[in-house]
């Protein structure tokens, strides 16, 4: 299926974050013949726009509420904002989320990007839910920019995808100087595959969302596709021996469950790298207009 799309979010208070497809559209991809589940993914774009407001944070705190899009519509966050030394300080809670992987495909977790106007994107980390809420306490040395939220395949990915949920308002309290940006990002290789385009009808988790797992499963997926096998064989040969070693403590239980999220992680680790070494996932400079 191809042609443009465009989705955007509600207009609200504030400028809110769009997301414009500036590629092919969506891609359908069927599972081979006799497959057990004939699912069809769509791919995210090779090419699109974040449009945000940057903000400048001076010395001392500020309150900043986000907005969704049509992601995620009933999702909500607020953050405490602290610019002291140098550094400026982030305590950010959600609220009304929902497990990422029910995006399907490749998402398995969300992240928190801090884009300043230039362009720079700085992964501030990775939001664990549990239940419907999450909570982020993180720094950047950052003092001028937009807050995004971002359903992502694995926590070590180094550009945001086009599957934003969340993004940072106009602080309401304590005027500070803004400024409206929109950047061009062009995609990591390989394109990330999707089943729904929203969560809107989705449940929410009723419990803690862990997906170290599933993660360490889509990595080594991605470096794959990324000819890690054949241009970085050896770092993929680890990535893969590090997944079965993660599977096989699962399935045997012969290790706690911290432990076996300590050994998916590294496993991504290693994906991620295999991957760079492949020219899959380097952090490509985006272009500010």
């Amino acid at each position: 299926m191809y042609g443009s799309l465009k989705w955007r979010p509600p207009k609200r208070r504030g400028m809110p974050l769009s997301v414009v497809i500036a590629s092919f559209g969506a891609v359908l991809l069927a599972l081979p013949a006799g497959a057990s589940a004939q699912l069809a993914f769509a791919r995210t774009p090779e090419q699109f726009e974040l449009s945000f407001l940057a903000v400048s944070y001076g010395e001392g705190t500020t309150s900043v509420r986000f907005e969704p899009t049509e992601r995620l519509p009933r999702a909500s966050g607020e953050a405490k904002i602290e610019r002291k030394g140098g550094v400026t300080q982030i305590e950010i809670e959600l609220d009304e989320m929902k497990p990422a992987w029910s995006f399907g495909g490749d998402f398995n977790t969300y992240l928190l990007w801090a884009i300043s106007p230039e362009g720079h994107m700085d992964n501030l980390g990775e939001f664990i839910l549990k239940g419907n809420r999450s909570k982020l306490d993180v720094s950047t040395p950052m003092d001028t920019f937009g807050l995004i939220v971002t359903a992502e395949p694995h926590f070590m990915v180094e550009n945001p995808s086009a599957f934003a949920v969340l993004s940072s308002l106009e602080p309401g309290q304590t005027p500070r100087p803004t400024e409206g940006v929109t950047v061009e990002i062009i995609s990591v290789h390989p394109t990330y595959r999707y089943e729904r385009a929203t969560l809107a009808e989705e449940p929410e988790a009723g419990d803690e969302v862990r997906s170290a797992l599933r993660q360490a499963h889509v990595a080594v997926q991605l470096a794959e596709r990324a000819g890690a096998g054949q241009r970085a064989a050896e770092a993929f040969r680890e990535a893969e021996i590090s997944l079965l070693m993660a599977e096989g403590a699962a399935e045997t239980r012969s290790q706690t469950h911290e432990d076996v999220e300590l050994m998916a992680r590294r496993t991504v680790r290693l994906a991620a790298a295999a991957e760079r070494l492949a020219g899959g996932n380097a952090p490509r400079q985006p272009t500010v207009r």
